[in-house]
């Protein structure tokens, strides 16, 4: 049986200036150790602790994004023009980016959110008659798929600010996994 799950991380949320990110990876698999077992693999293959944008450099991130190109999963992701309220933003992605066509198994995201705010997030998934059976707050070295997320939001932030960078490689590798559905200028 197929599980399909969502791995929500945020690039640039707290910047003053250019974009800000969501990214909502959806990861379709029979056994998350698959998935897991493939992340971990281009970390080692690399050398790499962890998959992390923030503390890569732009050769590493190359290797990452080709071998990321690979696998199988798909992006969705908003993009807000910054200053943005963070709670209010990812409510707003949520609304717009949780789809009611997929079924939907669990949702992780990065970080540490309080219960009130994973309720918002079961409201807004009950309005669109969708029964999620788990939504979780967790580490992403807990979770390589909210490593995978992470490295996406960071390639899709720099591409927004940064249109015309002959570094937009990495972008360019994984941006057919990409759909950005919602924009706030």
């Amino acid at each position: 049986m197929k599980n399909n799950v969502i791995c929500i991380d945020e690039s640039g949320i707290t910047s003053k200036n250019g974009h800000s990110t969501f990214a909502f990876v959806y990861l379709e698999f029979e056994n998350i150790k698959d998935i897991d077992g493939e992340i971990k693999k281009i970390e080692k293959d690399l050398h790499i602790n962890f998959i992390h944008w923030s503390e890569m450099s732009w050769a590493l991130r190359e290797k990452v994004s080709l071998r990321i190109s690979k696998l199988d999963f798909k992006c969705r992701v908003a993009v807000f023009k910054n200053p943005i309220d963070i709670d209010s933003s990812l409510l707003l992605a949520c609304k717009y980016l949780i789809l009611s066509e997929d079924k939907i198994s669990s949702i992780y995201i990065d970080g540490d959110k309080p219960n009130k705010f994973i309720n918002k997030i079961k409201n807004i998934l009950r309005s669109k008659n969708m029964d999620v059976k788990s939504i979780k707050t967790v580490s992403d070295k807990k979770l390589s798929g909210l490593r995978l997320a992470d490295f996406v939001a960071g390639a899709i932030r720099y591409h927004f600010d940064n249109q015309d960078s002959d570094k937009n490689v990495v972008y360019q590798r994984i941006k057919n996994k990409i759909s950005v559905s919602h924009i706030q200028e």
